[in-house]
């Protein structure tokens, strides 16, 4: 009796150590809500930010390899813009007002 006993808790033991082992996963575990804001917080105190700031160019200004636009040529661009023409009769307008 004390045999089968003995071969009954072996193999209890035995059956049961996986089942009741701590399974390690090779995944970290996710941070909760609170720590992940802290982390958050923490960042927004300690880091600073390079600012980067870019000149900032009008409309009308010449690009690169462009020459700069002549007095003439602007008085035309506002006498188009207050006649509200576009597209290709302002190309014509322009053209015909820079030469007068």
């Amino acid at each position: 009796m004390n045999a089968r006993l003995a071969i009954f808790v072996v193999t209890a033991a035995l059956v049961s150590s996986p089942v009741m082992a701590q399974v390690h996963s090779s995944a970290p575990a996710k941070p909760s809500l609170l720590d992940r804001m802290k982390a958050v917080a923490h960042s927004k105190t300690t880091t600073t930010t390079k600012v980067t700031t870019h000149a900032v160019t009008p409309m009308n200004a010449p690009q690169k390899g462009q020459a700069p636009r002549t007095a003439k040529s602007l008085d035309c661009s506002k006498q188009a813009d207050a006649k509200n023409i576009h597209g290709k009769d302002r190309k014509s307008f322009m053209s015909h007002c820079k030469k007068a």
